[in-house]
């Protein structure tokens, strides 16, 4: 099964009503047991009514234990808040780096500005339709290559940790005042 979650509060300035969307259109899929959809965090009351049992939430904070076991059981986590709040930090995108998880992210100023110089093709999409597709095309493709791209996904997060790590920026500092 592939798990695919949302991290965070599940409220519309994260893009809960598009993951909504997006586990709606997996309906079949859900069913056979082949992919499941969390959002890790307490939904917000305004969007509880429109979830069904096509996700898994919760009505409470997680425990930090519950929270972070959720998110490093993960396969794929998806960022969908959009340019709708400009240069706003998202929390979402930081913990996918924290705990190496896989993300697709739909188009964000702030994704995009950290990311592009080491995300592999097809990670940032225009819309959540063609998330949606991506995530089909991984439920088709064979085993061993889905597994293959999410290990790239992984390298490049890596990748982005050590660019953005302490360690090494703060020698790259301490080599310029030098």
């Amino acid at each position: 099964t592939m798990n695919v979650i949302m991290i965070g509060t599940g409220d519309r300035a994260k893009g809960a009503d598009k993951f909504i969307k997006i586990a709606n259109s997996f309906t079949q899929e859900i069913e056979k047991g082949e992919i499941q959809f969390e959002i890790v965090g307490k939904l917000a009351p305004d969007i509880k009514a429109e979830v069904n049992n096509n996700i898994k939430f919760h009505d409470n904070i997680l425990s930090v234990k519950d929270y972070n076991m959720k998110i490093e059981n993960a396969d794929l986590v998806l960022l969908l808040k959009d340019n709708s709040l400009k240069a706003v930090a998202s929390g979402t995108f930081l913990d996918a780096l924290a705990y190496g998880i896989p993300f697709l992210s739909i188009k964000n100023s702030y994704v995009e500005y950290y990311a592009n110089d080491f995300l592999m093709e097809n990670c940032i999409f225009d819309s959540t339709e063609l998330i949606a597709r991506k995530l089909k095309e991984l439920l088709i493709m064979p085993i061993e290559d889905r597994v293959s791209y999410l290990e790239k996904c992984k390298n490049n997060i890596l990748q982005i940790r050590e660019a953005f790590s302490i360690e090494k920026n703060s020698k790259i500092f301490m080599d310029q005042i030098q």
